[in-house]
């Protein structure tokens, strides 16, 4: 390909001093344009823009390392993966089912590992197809254009570069389909590799069903038969080599393919255990209640950092992994069970650390006894130990049902949970006695790691928990203004969406262990994919659920995000004024927006059909609803212009009080008189409305006040004055202000100015009105009295003074 893209770039050079010399010679017509035809003033810059564009193609079709990488662990896998699947074949029916599970995660991570080779293969492939159909169209059209040149009696040197050009898109086509076909022969080696991956699943997950439905079968002599059950030493040897020698196997080709994600997993462990030992330094744990059992196991769990961001890391790393090993499962499950029974007495009762460490053995015991031949007598006899030491453990675990401070109906819950495990110990250990082995290993096992689990999850749940405690008792916190709401939204919020997570974390896992999770999972899906049809449209009993749901979320979503706007941490925080209750409003209305158009399409309403149906409805709004889509205008305009906010006093259509909603149609103002008014968006966007409390809280009080005649006004002012200025409330800046307005009726006429806080104006009013009275009578100046003078006429016509 390089050596092509020099042999045009050589072309070029050559023909473009041609090229530039040939005009339309005089008297000839102008040349009619043709489709796809390049003109000859134009193949000279033509050149230069394909010869630029074949070495960008020719990076494309240039050999990838990563397909080469492919294409060689294709070619070893192809090999080793059906001699495996050929062995798994003829073994399947002697393989337990935790060999079986072993064996179905190992192969999804063949298949996660190859399906996202084939998306890497087939997105080249779609490249090179690409690539071909753009090359295609460019030598037609030089090729049309090349057979108008000769034709028209072009110069040969002009001929011969278009040819050249011609030549070189068609090798490049060439090139270009070698290697797509190159790639399809790939695809086919990746699609029959799949095709063994598939069908070992296949097969390895119904001989799973297999081994659970032969639970329910006798499959070996009763106890009492004991040298009839009992293995051959030297087998049950052999057998516990051969497991762990597999399990071993498996684990490796898991961390190598994972290696990554392994480093990965470290260093968010070291990190997150260094991060608590940091805030182990910072908490000030003598702060903490020791009356509160809340605060006192946040102080537990600051105290041990380690444990505790081990058990957290652990958890979480989890989830950076899929298709785990069971023996990876299991470590992390016991590395967790190690720090849960260190941490746990510190943080409920120093009594529950026998039943802890008694738990952990039994867990212990059952992993060695995964590498035993399950109808082995050494096994039957660690099967009725563990029942046993299961009873003992249920008893004990019973007796301390109110050390875990649950509420009565909890307790309740954990009582019969607790009886309903002690009635399966039961059953296990006579299923095992009477021959039914199978089942009562599986009874057995699966109540131990429903135990472990829900050990692990409680212990959980006590740390993320105490981490709030130290969240709102940590210095930082005290420092937010709102401290107290803060606590009250951890306490009625986080933590019971932090327990409840929990709870059903541990029952869909504990559902998983008993194997009942695939069975409900396909009831369910059963009954979801059944429905009906209405008309055209098909609606099944999922799509009905996940419309109830879906609506049921968006409401809660609405009205949580309306409550959180409404809380003191954010109206008082330092966003603008209003701003949160716009944003309320726009978030609430995209909820709902959003909640609707995600229930009708759940239950296969096909929303491009509501079209013509929108133009219909909107001429209706048009003409039928012009005031409800008026006042929903105006809810907008008063969310985002913001001429009214929520808390502030507005004066409207004769009525005033304090703004208490502003809603989608209609916004509620509570009047002083304690009546509540529901005005109309639309009146409060065209009417005049007074805001008395739009950019701040302050207002100025007009007090007039009248004295007698003969009192000094400028004492007067004086004495004002300082009954304003001395009053609490009044601002120093404007400081309070008195003018003397002159003559009344019957006395002299002052007016005081002072400005307070909007909240508190009446009572200041009130109160500055009566210091003024008291200081006027303090200094003798009376109230004035109206004087009327009455004058009786006389016959004379003289006045009265007159005589």
């Amino acid at each position: 390909m390089l050596k092509n893209s020099f042999i045009l770039f050589l072309v070029i050079l050559l023909a473009m001093p041609h090229l530039n010399a040939q005009e339309t010679p005089p008297g000839q017509d102008t040349l009619v344009p043709v489709p796809d035809l390049i003109p000859p003033s134009e193949i000279p810059t033509e050149i230069t823009k394909i010869s630029k564009h074949l070495v960008d193609i020719n990076n494309i079709i240039s050999p990838r390392d990563n397909i080469m990488d492919i294409d060689s662990i294709v070619r070893y896998y192809q090999t080793l993966l059906k001699k495996d699947h050929e062995e798994i074949i003829s073994n399947v029916p002697t393989l337990t089912y935790r060999t079986l599970e072993n064996l179905i995660r190992e192969w999804e991570n063949y298949k996660n590992k190859f399906t996202s080779m084939q998306k890497t293969v087939k997105s080249r492939v779609s490249d090179l197809e690409s690539v071909v159909s753009e090359l295609n169209s460019e030598i037609k059209r030089w090729q049309i254009s090349s057979e108008y040149l000769k034709a028209q009696g072009i110069p040969e040197e002009v001929r011969q570069a278009s040819d050249t050009v011609i030549n070189i898109l068609g090798t490049t086509i060439e090139e270009a389909l070698k290697r797509s076909d190159s790639l399809l022969v790939l695809q086919r080696r990746e699609t029959r590799l799949m095709v063994i991956i598939n069908e070992t699943i296949r097969i390895l997950e119904e001989e799973q069903v297999i081994v659970q439905e032969s639970y329910f079968i006798i499959d070996s002599k009763p106890i009492w038969h004991g040298a009839d059950s009992t293995t051959n030493l030297q087998t049950v040897r052999s057998q516990i080599r051969k497991e762990f020698n597999e399990n071993l196997r498996i684990l490796n080709i898991y961390l190598s393919s994972n290696r990554a994600i392994v480093i990965l997993q470290l260093v968010f462990i070291i990190a997150l255990i260094a991060g608590f030992i940091i805030l182990s330094r910072m908490w000030p744990t003598n702060e903490l209640d020791p009356d509160s059992r809340r605060e006192t196991q946040a102080g537990v769990v600051i105290r041990r950092p380690f444990l505790s961001s081990l058990i957290l890391s652990i958890i979480f790393s989890v989830f950076f992994y899929t298709n785990r090993p069971l023996i990876f499962v299991e470590f992390f499950l016991v590395l967790m069970m190690i720090s849960a029974v260190m941490l746990l007495p510190g943080l409920i009762s120093n009594k529950i650390k026998i039943p802890l460490l008694l738990l952990l053995a039994i867990y212990i015991i059952s992993l060695v006894q995964n590498f035993l031949p399950y109808q082995s007598f050494a096994n039957r006899i660690i099967i009725i130990i563990q029942c046993l030491s299961n009873l003992y453990l249920l008893f004990i675990l019973y007796k301390l049902k109110d050390d875990f401070g649950l509420k009565p109906r909890g307790i309740r819950f954990y009582s019969s949970f607790l009886k309903v495990l002690g009635v399966l110990i039961i059953v296990a250990f006579i299923t095992n006695i009477v021959g039914s082995v199978k089942l009562s290993g599986f009874l057995v096992e699966s109540v131990i790691d429903t135990l472990i689990l829900g050990v692990i999850v409680l212990t959980i749940v006590i740390i993320l928990n105490s981490m709030l405690v130290l969240l709102v008792k940590g210095k930082q916190a005290h420092s937010i203004p709102q401290f107290e709401q803060l606590k009250i939204i951890v306490d009625k919020r986080i933590k019971p969406l932090i327990d409840w997570s929990g709870f059903i974390f541990w029952i869909i896992v504990s559902l998983k262990s008993f194997g009942l999770l695939k069975y409900i999972q396909k009831w369910v899906n059963t009954v979801m994919d059944s429905g009906f049809e209405i008309a055209s449209v098909s609606i099944s009993v999922g799509g009905v659920i996940s419309f109830i749901l879906i609506i049921l979320f968006t409401f809660i979503l609405a009205r949580f995000v309306k409550n959180v706007f409404k809380d003191e941490l954010i109206t008082k925080s330092k966003l603008p004024r209003g701003t949160a209750s716009a944003l309320s409003m726009l978030l609430r209305y995209i909820i709902v927006a959003l909640g609707i158009y995600l229930a009708l399409t759940s239950v296969g309403v096909n929303m491009n059909k509501f079209g013509f149906m929108a133009g219909a409805l909107g001429v209706g709004i048009g003409f039928g609803l012009q005031n409800v889509v008026l006042n929903f205008i105006a809810g907008l305009i008063l969310a985002f212009e913001q001429p009214i906010h929520i808390g502030d006093v507005i004066e409207v259509d004769q009525y005033m009080g304090r703004v208490t909603e502003i809603g989608v149609r209609a916004s509620k103002i509570l009047t002083w008189d304690g009546s509540e008014v529901i005005v109309p968006n639309g009146l409060l966007i065209s009417n005049n409305v007074v805001n008395w409390t739009l950019t701040d809280q302050k207002r100025r009080l007009v007090i007039p006040i009248r004295t007698a005649f003969d009192a000094d006004p400028k004492k007067v002012i004086e004495i004002l004055k300082s009954a304003a200025a001395n009053h609490p409330n009044t601002f120093n800046h404007p400081a309070p202000m008195t003018l003397f307005n002159g003559y009344g009726d019957s006395s002299l006429d002052f007016t005081l100015y002072c400005w307070v806080e909007f909240d508190v104006s009446l009572s200041t009013k009130s109160d500055i009105a009566v210091s003024a009275h008291e200081a006027l009578a303090a200094a003798g100046i009376p109230v004035p009295l109206p004087v009327q003078k009455l004058q009786i006429g006389h016959d004379d016509g003289k006045h009265p003074a007159e005589e």
